[in-house]
């Protein structure tokens, strides 16, 4: 039997998701199809990966897993979604990655589709009506510009509190896989080893909403989690230096496999 070849992402100038859709471009001796296959191949068993991955926080143990949440740039506020988990899990603490409302130069979002940023005091108030503000520390940063930036501020204040697990939150589109992805590559960048799950954000797959960054107020503006997913195929291939490869991915979950979370659970 032949042995497999090795899932090697075209360089992103060169992808089909690329800026310039490049379908007639032949890499090397490879053909078009072969180029697309390769492509799709890499991202449907990265993004199956990921997805396994988001049942295994219900074994775990109570009072372990943190809960850190990706807020995302969709109008559906996901706050609510990621207080229900810290109850569940009885998180010790509760991360609140920033977000980008607008474009630069811009406070607010475009013509009033925006939310308010996530203060300490609106975080706080949220957790106290919960009920969970005697057992759970939480921290926001506030503003972040790009989820690379989200992922290094959850990595430091894992590293600053001892965190020892996290669930990760974010919209359905975006957690499998680049979020994931992005925040397991900033722990590796760390040296930092602990299990991250994926939660997504309840929301339908086909639901259309209009992204609060969006300058656009037309229909073709509203985007659901299915076509934001594949949109997001495009940074995955491309931000190779900030997002988890396929083998790191492969590597983690087999690692995750052992810990005594699931062992001895």
């Amino acid at each position: 039997m032949a042995a497999e070849k090795p899932y090697v992402v075209v360089p992103y100038k060169d992808s089909i998701f690329g800026p310039d859709g490049k379908f007639t471009k032949l890499i090397g001796d490879q053909t078009v199809a072969d180029q697309i296959g390769r492509e799709i191949d890499y991202l449907q068993k990265l993004t199956m990966a990921v997805s396994g991955l988001a049942s295994l926080y219900r074994p775990a143990p109570q009072g372990c897993i943190s809960t850190v949440l990706y807020p995302g740039i969709i109008p559906e506020d996901p706050l609510s979604d990621a207080i229900d988990l810290v109850y569940e899990l009885e998180s010790p603490h509760f991360l609140v990655a920033g977000h980008h409302l607008a474009y630069s130069g811009s406070d607010g979002g475009y013509k009033g589709r925006t939310r308010a940023y996530y203060s300490v005091d609106k975080i706080g108030n949220a957790i106290a009506a919960a009920d969970l503000s005697g057992a759970t520390q939480f921290f926001t940063q506030v503003h972040a510009r790009h989820t690379g930036e989200q992922a290094k501020w959850v990595t430091d204040m894992v590293v600053e509190h001892n965190i020892e697990a996290i669930a990760l939150m974010a919209a359905p589109g975006h957690l499998f896989p680049r979020a994931f992805c992005t925040q397991l590559k900033a722990f590796i960048k760390r040296g930092v080893k602990i299990p991250i799950i994926p939660v997504p954000h309840a929301i339908s797959p086909f639901k259309e909403l209009m992204m609060i960054s969006c300058q656009d107020s037309s229909k073709d503006c509203l985007i659901s989690q299915v076509d934001f997913h594949t949109s997001e195929f495009a940074k995955v291939l491309a931000y190779t230096d900030d997002v988890a490869s396929l083998e790191e991915v492969r590597d983690y979950c087999l690692w995750l496999a052992e810990h005594e979370f699931f062992i001895n659970n």
